[in-house]
């Protein structure tokens, strides 16, 4: 994903064959000689500084984006004109990915941020605000038409979204060695230790570690989200009824394939929204119940 953002530097595939501005790398320490045959595929006769603006200028890129789309997947829970952050987006990305440089692609961002802050919105009293985690495997959680766009049906449901997995920080989480990373990413690993005796692979630390901030955090309810089958995140679907309790939050485990239907998505959805929505307000009148207590003593 990271090269088809490539503009100065690209490769051209022989009549008749697709991808050609598509480059999978290894891991250099698995398959040094592949990964250098790659990399000279991809400069093709462009010198090295080249290639290093241009992955700077991808980099910047994937982070602005996820800047803008955090964002949006907290106010398109209370726009008053539907479509218009979609709309908004679109126009970013194609803007985005016109820039061929970063002075363009700063301007740009600039742009897109005063953009966001002029679509009407209507906010509800804090304590009206339903607010949802989303913790999972990196491709069904990112990927809005493997998931059925959970995100955009929450956020129709008037709720907020905050995503665990992001392109620029899975770059950045694994292009860094973690003693030079102090990113979020790196502590739920650390923290997400302390619940388990092991290491499962893929995201299962980073679910736990995400859950307990989450729910430091006192977001509403948290999705999980995970492929059939998956080994590490039928772990933690094992380990969410205990984190639930543990954590005090309510945890939706969601297991996606190819036979997965929108309307079976949006009634578990509707499902788990009005059941964290009743525990809001049951707990916001609980604790009302009890200041009027300690008031009248």
């Amino acid at each position: 994903m990271l090269f088809c953002f490539i503009h100065e530097v690209r490769y051209t595939a022989p009549a008749g064959t697709s991808c050609s501005n598509w480059f999978i790398f290894d891991s250099f320490f698995k398959a040094p000689g592949y990964f250098i045959k790659q990399l000279k595929r991809v400069l093709n006769g462009k010198g090295i500084i080249t290639l290093a603006k241009t992955l700077n200028l991808c980099l910047r890129m994937m982070g602005y984006l996820d800047e803008i789309e955090k964002q949006i997947k907290v106010l398109r829970a209370y726009e008053v004109n539907s479509g218009d952050f979609d709309k908004l987006l679109d126009d970013v990305n194609k803007k985005f990915h016109d820039c061929n440089n970063v002075k363009q692609l700063k301007k740009e961002r600039i742009k897109a941020l005063s953009e966001l802050g002029k679509i009407p919105v209507k906010m509800p009293d804090e304590s009206k605000r339903l607010r949802f985690g989303i913790v999972g495997e990196i491709f069904v959680v990112m990927d809005a038409s493997t998931n059925n766009h959970i995100e955009k049906r929450l956020n129709a449901l008037g709720v907020e979204v905050q995503s665990t997995q992001y392109i620029s920080e899975w770059v950045e989480h694994n292009a860094t060695p973690s003693f030079l990373n102090h990113d979020k990413t790196h502590k739920m690993h650390i923290e997400g230790k302390k619940y388990t005796t092991c290491n499962c692979g893929g995201h299962h630390l980073g679910n736990i570690g995400w859950i307990e901030e989450f729910s430091k955090e006192g977001l509403d309810g948290i999705i999980h989200l995970m492929p059939f089958g998956c080994l590490p995140e039928l772990v933690t679907r094992t380990m969410s009824h205990k984190l639930s309790e543990q954590f005090d939050i309510p945890i939706l485990t969601m297991s996606i394939d190819e036979q997965n239907g929108e309307a079976n998505t949006q009634t578990r959805l509707e499902a788990f929204v009005d059941l964290c929505a009743g525990r809001k307000r049951s707990k916001a009148a609980q604790n009302k119940k009890i200041n009027k207590t300690f008031a009248n003593v």
